[in-house]
């Protein structure tokens, strides 16, 4: 993107809707994309020749308006959030939805993003119309209670913080 040149032979087509979200990864080697939609559907895409590659995974009919990817032990995966107020990790390599859907927001999941420790997945934070960011434990299905005082650093759109959880959390004190 250095000339601000259009990369591929083509755009990316296929969703109904506005594509919302989307990540990128490598898929046995070649660089892709995972798109979310307002259609509901999240598509992987090979970034070498601009082709879909498998079905589209539906996300219900609420929307995908976050999407998060990365590779745990060789398998290519992804983490979703929706207008349903779920979190949902998948398996890109079978299509299969891992575990129940992860609920805890009250609103829109609008961003989500997959922390790396030490080279490796730990932990997924999810942003909310809500006004939560709540952090996930993806292997054990559960929300993770953040320490007081801690810090995380965020990115979304073109902003990023690092944000201090107060000594109180008036989050979870709800």
């Amino acid at each position: 993107m250095v000339d601000g040149q259009q990369i591929g032979s083509s755009p990316l087509t296929g969703h109904a809707g506005s594509v919302e979200t989307v990540a990128t990864l490598e898929i046995d080697g070649q660089p892709a994309a995972v798109t979310g939609s307002e259609d509901s559907t999240v598509r992987v895409w090979s970034l070498s020749n601009s082709r879909q590659i498998g079905a589209s995974l539906s996300d219900e009919v609420y929307g995908v308006w976050g999407v998060s990817a990365i590779e745990i032990h060789g398998r290519p995966q992804v983490v979703t959030g929706n207008g349903y107020c779920s979190v949902r990790p998948c398996d890109l390599t079978d299509g299969v939805q891992i575990g129940e859907p992860l609920i805890a927001h009250t609103s829109d999941v609008w961003a989500v993003t997959i922390e790396r420790a030490w080279g490796r997945p730990s932990r997924v934070l999810t942003v909310s119309e809500d006004g939560a960011i709540r952090m996930w434990d993806i292997p054990n299905a559960r929300e993770v209670t953040v320490a007081p005082g801690s810090q995380v650093l965020v990115g979304f759109s073109n902003e990023i913080a690092l944000l201090t959880l107060p000594s109180s959390n008036p989050l979870h004190d709800q």
